[in-house]
């Protein structure tokens, strides 16, 4: 049921059930229906909600192993750390030689 295999399938043979040992009566309970339908619905969720938290941890981990630019090629690393480099440099102390004269 929760693979959605087949599951119309297992739902018509709830709704005929009857009791154990039992012939199957053409729609004895559709109240069971709305189980199968929920059942269906939830667990769908719940295996798509696991499915893709499985995937967002595990990219988390990858991106957080390989760095910040992973994606970036090493020369586009190099040209990145050069620029950072140029925006943290001051410029030097000047002296007044007028001043000293």
């Amino acid at each position: 049921m929760s693979t959605t295999e087949g599951w119309v399938n297992i739902m018509h043979k709830g709704v005929d059930a009857t009791r154990i040992d039992k012939e199957p009566k053409l729609n004895n309970s559709r109240i069971s229906a709305l189980y199968f339908i929920l059942f269906i619905i939830i667990g769908s969720f719940f295996i798509l909600n696991l499915f893709v938290g499985v995937v967002i941890s595990t990219f988390n981990l990858q991106r957080e192993s390989l760095g910040k630019n992973y994606m970036l090629t090493a020369t586009q690393r190099e040209w990145i750390d050069t620029r950072m480099n140029i925006v943290k440099m001051k410029p030097m102390k000047t002296h007044d030689y007028k001043d000293s004269l």
